[in-house]
């Protein structure tokens, strides 16, 4: 602990307010250490427009009940940690025990906010210029430029995420749009989705003391005079979960990796680099279906699958067969059998049936991921092959189902995790060298969900988007999903830019796609 000194104390650890981290936290954070992430964001809209103070207050009350909303990580040989964690000392050994989390000593409201850092504020007036030329809503542009956005994971007086506050055409000091920015660190997609009903219900609440602004500052957290009323860290999800492997599904693992790498799609793409060497590295599209729509596609999955088969293989099988039809993806080499597709896990499902414990990992790196080699002549679909259509997705349902079972969502994390792989190989190393300098493949589908909002209440959320970047991770395509009952569902598409040649012909990929669902889902 001396070499943290004086940002950790036993006190602090005491309190339950600083721990080492997790595995899976500090996958996350290396992925920062070695510049291998930007972001991912979530669009979120609220139905009426809010000022500071009522967002202050909502957020003080998140802040205690949830401190890992505002842990800072406390690295080795701060602040020279940069230059540290890219040296031969450090990456040429093994680093089997990690750095620290601690709760921050003070966060102002003007700490989150983007609108107000003068860091962010030449990217904060470009993205609000795009905004108001958009007409006041929120675009594929805005996402593109949001995603160059880094958030530094060391600086002990800001948090690891921050918030953009869109105005009004009424008023630049009433919000009702926002977007939520994180680095990735201990958060998760699902942690936007909490993150912002939160604020919802914070707003509804009115039993809470309302924040006050002195000298143009909102304090909502002192530490010295809250720490009391601050609850605890929760354990890192991989002290409640088991993530390392069975020896019976490593050999089904490998085999898999070894299709990966020599069998799969390769896309045109330049090689990985570090993110630091990368500007506007995607092209966005979002899809909006209504709730009409949406009802009506679940309907018609009902009626053409078995064993409650969901949206996502759904939406997945429609995306192979766009990329299929579209005609110059895919090369048909003999090299080229298969395409890498990874779905994320809410890991928070497999923790013990109690209810206050599951409440403590709302917020949280507290994912698993499903990994697949998907064989890309099973794509070759025509939209009258409706049989054949609706096969495919019973078997994609019944692959998530059984993975789910198996455990088999946390076998690829669970290895980097495993004291074989920790106690003799530098992990930040081994990703690095994984991650960069590699050729493009596969995509990530993430759906968070259906969030059914009560508008009978004086607030709640319109609208959801997510989107994320790919940073070095080996992806060419990004499918990211999620729901409301108000404006429905949004389907946010990205691609890395050179796999397409234009954002010309990208835009007629997306809608080929859309084409599909409507096919499919007989709309």
């Amino acid at each position: 602990m001396e070499e943290y000194a004086p940002f950790i104390t036993q006190e602090l650890v005491d309190r339950g307010h600083a721990r080492r981290m997790g595995q899976l936290e500090n996958y996350f954070a290396l992925l920062q250490r070695q510049n291998l992430y930007k972001n991912f964001n979530v669009y979120g809209e609220i139905n009426e427009p809010i000022d500071k103070f009522q967002l202050g207050t909502a957020f003080r009350q998140m802040l205690l009940k949830y401190p890992i909303l505002m842990h800072v990580i406390v690295p080795r040989k701060y602040p020279h940690h940069e230059e540290y964690y890219a040296s031969d000392e450090y990456l040429n050994n093994p680093q089997p025990i990690n750095d620290y989390i601690k709760v921050m000593e003070n966060i102002d409201l003007e700490d989150i906010l983007l609108n107000s850092q003068p860091e962010y504020e030449a990217i904060v007036g470009k993205l609000l210029d795009q905004y108001k030329s958009d007409g006041y809503k929120y675009t594929n542009r805005m996402i593109e430029i949001i995603g160059d956005i880094s958030i530094p994971i060391c600086d002990q007086t800001k948090p690891n995420w921050r918030l953009l506050c869109l105005p009004t055409k009424e008023s630049d000091k009433k919000w009702h749009a926002f977007v939520y920015i994180s680095n990735h660190c201990a958060a998760d997609g699902m942690t936007s989705m909490n993150f912002f009903h939160d604020i919802v219900n914070g707003l509804n609440d009115k039993s809470s003391e309302t924040v006050t602004e002195v000298n143009g500052r909102m304090n909502l957290v002192n530490y010295a005079k809250d720490h009391k009323n601050i609850s605890k860290f929760p354990k890192p999800i991989t002290e409640r979960v088991e993530y390392r492997p069975s020896l019976s599904q490593l050999p089904k693992f490998m085999i898999g990796n070894i299709a990966r790498t020599k069998l799969n799609y390769k896309s045109p793409c330049a090689l990985t680099t570090t993110v630091d060497k990368v500007d506007m590295q995607t092209f966005d599209y979002i899809l909006n279906f209504t709730n009409e729509e949406v009802g009506k596609i679940r309907k018609h999955i009902k009626a053409n699958t078995h064993n409650g088969v969901t949206l996502t293989p759904f939406l997945q099988t429609c995306l192979f067969v766009t990329l299929y039809q579209f005609g110059t993806i895919f090369q048909k080499t003999l090299l080229e059998w298969g395409l890498d597709s990874v779905l994320p896990v809410n890991a928070r499902k497999y923790l013990p049936e109690d209810a206050e414990l599951r409440d403590s990992y709302k917020y949280g790196s507290n994912v698993g991921g499903i990994h697949y080699f998907n064989l890309i002549s099973s794509f070759n679909i025509k939209n009258d092959e409706a049989e054949t259509f609706w096969s495919l997705v019973d078997y994609y349902h019944a692959n998530y189902q059984k993975a789910y079972h198996n455990g088999d969502t946390f076998v690829g994390f669970g290895l980097l995790m495993s004291d074989f792989i920790v106690k003799n190989k530098n992990v930040d190393k081994l990703i690095k060298e994984d991650y960069v300098n590699q050729k493009r493949g596969g995509v990530i589908l993430s759906n968070l969900g259906f969030f059914p909002q009560d508008t009978r209440n004086e607030y709640y959320l319109n609208d959801l988007i997510f989107a994320q970047t790919f940073g070095s991770m080996k992806f060419t395509f990004g499918l990211s999903l999620c729901s409301t009952n108000v404006n429905g569902l949004n389907i946010g598409i990205s691609v890395v830019r050179d796999a397409f040649n234009d954002r010309e012909t990208f835009e007629k990929f997306c809608k080929h796609y859309k084409e599909t669902i409507i096919n499919f889902a007989n709309l």
